[in-house]
Formats: structure tokens, sequence, C-alpha cells
């Protein structure tokens, strides 16, 4: 890769990882609400809205703060990896193959945790489910790939290296 092109994707991950910084602080943020909810609906039972038991309240916030956690350290794994580009590292490290293999590994737990939630739901109201959402699936799909491509990068970097 050229120089110019090296300081181009430096500065694009530089930016990146602010805008990644910020997505962390609102998925925490929004982690916050759903614990404060949590803890309200378990100590006012006033707090618990009509239609909504106790126990499926209870299972809705849980999900929520599981799916925040979930996103926020997707968002910590994605800031690392921008950071590390972004530094002015070669993208092909085993450092960042192996940081794009748990974001694949995460977004599959997500997506399995997401449809079996959906079935609860589903079996709980006796809501027949329309359907299963794919997109985490396809993403963690995609992120694995690249990893892949990312480690074949990899090798090709040693044996460059290995020449010179």
């Amino acid at each position: 890769m050229g120089e110019s092109g090296k300081t181009r994707l430096q500065r694009i991950c530089s930016i990146a990882k602010y805008i990644v910084l910020a997505g962390i602080v609102l998925c925490l943020l929004i982690l916050l609400g759903s614990v404060c909810l949590l803890v309200m609906a378990s100590v006012d039972s006033a707090f618990v809205t009509e239609g909504l038991s106790r126990e499926e309240m209870y299972f809705l916030l849980l999900i929520s703060i599981l799916n925040q956690i979930v996103s926020s350290i997707l968002f910590y794994f994605l800031y690392q990896l921008s950071k590390s580009i972004g530094d002015g590292n070669s993208p092909f490290v085993s450092a960042n193959v192996w940081l794009l293999k748990k974001m694949a590994i995460l977004l599959l737990i997500g997506w399995i945790v997401g449809t079996c939630a959906g079935f609860a739901l589903s079996a709980v109201w006796s809501i027949p489910l329309t359907g299963i959402n794919g997109d985490a699936l396809l993403m963690a799909g995609i992120i694995y790939v690249i990893s892949l491509v990312f480690e074949y990068g990899v090798r090709l970097q040693e044996e460059s290296d290995g020449f010179v």
C-alpha cells in the first residue's frame, strides 16, 4: 500500500475511533436506562404497566440489558480494531484477525439469544412468530469471511517480511 493510501486509512480509522466511542457511550446509556427500569420494576409494583406481568417485564428488560451488553462489547472490539489501524499498524496482524473472529462469534451468540427470545415471547403471548431475523447471522458470516481474508493477509505479510 502506498504511503498516501496508508495515511488515508489511518485518518479514516482515527475518525472512526471517535464515532465508535460515541456508539459505546450510547449503548452504555441505554444499558443504564434498562438497569434503572429493572430496579424500578422490582421495587415498585405500580411501575409494571398494564398488560404485562412482572415476569414478562423482567424478561423484556433482561433481554434489553443483554442486547446492550453485546452491542457495547461489539463497539469496543470495533474501537480496538480502528485504534490499531489508526495508530499506523498494518491491518494484517494476528490481533486484528482475532478481534474480527470474536466479533463474528459475538454476533452469532446475539443472534441465537435474540431468536430464542423471539420464540419465548411468541409462546408467552401466543403470537405467531412471523419469521426469524437473519441480519445478525448474515453480519456474523460476513465478518468471519473478512477475518479469513485478514488471516490470509497476515500469512502473506509474514512471507513478504521473510523475503526482505
